[in-house]
């Protein structure tokens, strides 16, 4: 039965709507026992099943941050009422500012570990269902959707209580699309969830909250739920002012698969608590390194200056392969963490993927590197216990280099051929033709085996020569090249990224020098995009890690080369490398030393510091993607470009400057 603005329902006096949803509508009411204003949501039926099971629920929750119920009716629930606008409303005025959100977020966060300490799951997370008060307050609303968890037998059939929101109230294109974009992928799968779920849709409520954009979206709801289970959230849509602990979390909540996603909120909570950490200072100098982790064990020698030099152009804080974040029993030795400059007659280093790339010695004690000098790569090698890198005379042109498995020769491609460079002696030696490799790799028999564009697959050729010969071929249909080889400890079997035709298919595989080609034997290891490298633990021989970038943190999990099967479960071990998705590139190598060596390429990248004329600094307020900027006539504002998934354009970023004296003079 409708109702009306000045009816009444028991004590309550309707005064005037907020709200009509597929349960029914909202009414802002005054209990007139105690003259208090409440919020009466109100069944289009008699009191359902769900709505139930939303008062058993609501009712079990006291907490600060969570909408309290008061009375129940009929067919209709007493709530708190509660001023100010829902996230989602602020969100529409663009991106929340950085200290707000995370006030937001940490208030979010404690609602839901009351809420999951009682074993309670919302399912139905957005920021349309989040208010933030005039002071602040956050308050999660509509528990009706919540589930309390039980331990249900194995054979029990899945039911309702289990399904996809959509399939419990579709009234509207608007709430069809409003809830499917913060849909776990098991839970728009229809399989049944737990607080994991959760956990998503908090990550894909604080992107959008940070950013203004949904993390995943579509022109209707078929075309969200396939991307929420197949593609990645446009990691670059995130403001460059969002701090690392932030972005950690966000990415944490949006592992696709659940068994690898954050488990905690309470582990959120802690983390979004924590000082944010600060870009360090380089002044404005472009944010283009190669980063390199290596255990003390390897002999290296590091400077003293050496630390603040690193320090100064890290852009942020690399995590050691060795730490506990391969759930092993961590080294009692420290790892030394240090980041490489482009050498001084260099431009910076080349770290595309046509041209660039960085490549560890198999012993841990050399880097390989491509720089530009000239406006042309050449090759460059550079002890890691020294600060000087040495140019290697005759590689004009050089790109992705590889080692031999000695650490005496190095690969490379240039001017149309595959070739090979002692470290310490002669000119290069060509080893046979070749059409813009994307990767080689060496092993102790000489063979090489290489990508080619002349085929689009991989192919071998002897070391000291020869013609190549296919070595795989491609599914027509499905897959357009074979890129990024890397010899497993046997030297038969190599890893090698499939990119297919649709690039959310892409994966890395394994493959053997005893396969022919037209069988397509092949092993799939991991879904990635941008390839992936085995890194071998050097105290226990036969096993490591294989490593691979997802979105842009480098994940890691236990693989073993003998059987090639990946155990445990993947982790992050560092934020912010590679390149993007698009660019199907990643620039990862690893010694057998345990050395990892990573490239930023962040092309371009550029960190504002304002400078009064005392010489004063303050810290970093602003990074973006190209060098120019502006700032405003009254001193207090700076505008610069920020770069767009789409190469040919780009948006604008307004940056308040810090609270310094002004370097000019006044007018």
């Amino acid at each position: 039965m409708p109702v009306f603005a000045g009816d009444k329902l028991g004590p309550y006096e309707i005064l005037s709507p907020i709200g009509a949803g597929g349960m029914g509508e909202v009414w802002k009411a005054r209990d007139t026992r105690i003259d208090r204003i409440v919020a009466i949501k109100l069944s289009k039926d008699q009191f359902t099943e769900r709505f139930e099971r939303e008062v058993r629920t609501v009712a079990s929750l006291n907490h600060p941050n969570i909408c309290t119920l008061f009375d129940v009716g009929p067919n209709y629930l007493v709530m708190e009422f509660i001023e100010g606008p829902t996230l989602a409303e602020l969100i529409k005025e663009g991106p929340v500012p950085v200290e707000q959100a995370t006030a937001i977020a940490i208030q979010i966060a404690e609602a839901f570990e009351e809420a999951h300490d009682k074993n309670i799951v919302h399912r139905d997370l957005k920021p349309a269902n989040v208010k933030v008060t005039p002071e602040g307050r956050v308050k999660v609303l509509d528990f009706g959707l919540a589930k309390t968890l039980e331990v249900a037998p194995a054979s029990r059939p899945e039911n309702s209580d289990n399904s996809p929101t959509m399939t419990l109230g579709m009234t509207t294109l608007g709430t069809i699309l409003g809830t499917a974009a913060y849909m776990a992928p098991e839970q728009a799968r229809g399989k049944p969830v737990d607080k994991r779920a959760d956990i998503w849709a908090f990550g894909a409520t604080l992107f959008e909250m940070f950013s203004a954009t949904r993390a995943f979206h579509g022109e209707d709801s078929t075309d969200i739920l396939a991307a929420v289970v197949k593609l990645e959230p446009d990691w670059s849509a995130l403001p460059a002012d969002v701090p690392a602990n932030v972005r950690r979390v966000i990415r944490h909540c949006l592992v696709k698969d659940r068994r690898n996603r954050l488990r905690e909120i309470t582990d959120a909570r802690i983390e979004l608590s924590s000082p944010p950490e600060k870009l360090m200072d380089s002044g404005a100098t472009t944010v283009k390194e190669v980063r390199v982790e290596v255990p003390v064990e390897v002999p290296v020698k590091v400077p003293t200056k050496w630390g603040w030099i690193a320090a100064g152009v890290a852009a942020v804080a690399a995590l050691a392969l060795s730490t506990v974040h391969f759930r092993e029993k961590p080294p009692e030795a420290p790892v030394v963490r240090t980041s490489i400059l482009p050498p001084e007659e260099a431009s910076g280093f080349v770290l595309d993927a046509n041209n660039g790339g960085t490549a560890i010695s198999p012993d841990g004690r050399l880097l390989a590197f491509a720089a530009n000098v000239k406006g042309k790569p050449s090759l460059f090698v550079r002890p890691l216990d020294s600060l000087t890198a040495r140019a290697l005379p005759g590689t004009e042109g050089a790109a992705r280099p590889f080692w031999s498995p000695d650490s005496r020769n190095i690969g490379f491609q240039a001017n149309g051929k595959l070739q090979r460079i002692g470290v310490n002696e002669g000119a290069p030696r060509i080893i046979c033709d070749l059409t813009q490799a994307r990767g080689a790799t060496w092993n102790a028999d000489g063979v090489i085996v290489f990508s080619s564009r002349t085929n689009n697959a991989l192919n071998r050729v002897a070391a000291a020569g020869g013609a190549p010969q296919p070595l795989t071929s491609l599914e027509e249909k499905t897959e357009s090249y074979h890129y990024w080889p890397q010899f497993l400890p046997d030297g038969k079997h190599f890893l090698y990224l499939i990119r297919a035709q649709t690039l959310a298919q892409n994966a890395v595989y394994v493959g053997s020098l005893d396969d022919k080609p037209e069988e397509k034997k092949r092993v799939k290891l991991v879904d990635s995009q941008l390839g992936a490298i085995f890194a071998p633990n050097p105290s226990a021989p036969g096993k490591g890690h294989l490593l691979w970038v997802q979105g842009q943190s480098l994940m890691a999990q236990a693989f073993n080369p003998e059987t090639l099967k990946l155990s445990g479960e993947a982790s992050p071990v560092a934020e912010s490398i590679g390149e993007t998705e698009s660019n199907g590139y990643a620039d990862l190598s690893a010694s057998l030393t345990g050395v990892l060596a990573y490239g930023n390429s962040r092309q371009g990248s550029y960190r504002l510091t304002w400078i009064d004329r005392t010489g004063k600094r303050s810290e970093p307020f602003a990074e973006t993607a190209l060098s120019s900027f502006r700032i405003s006539p009254d001193g207090n504002s700076i505008i610069t470009p920020r770069s767009s998934p789409t190469t040919d354009l780009c948006s604008l970023s307004c940056h308040a400057t810090p609270k310094l004296a002004s370097p000019f003079p006044p007018a």
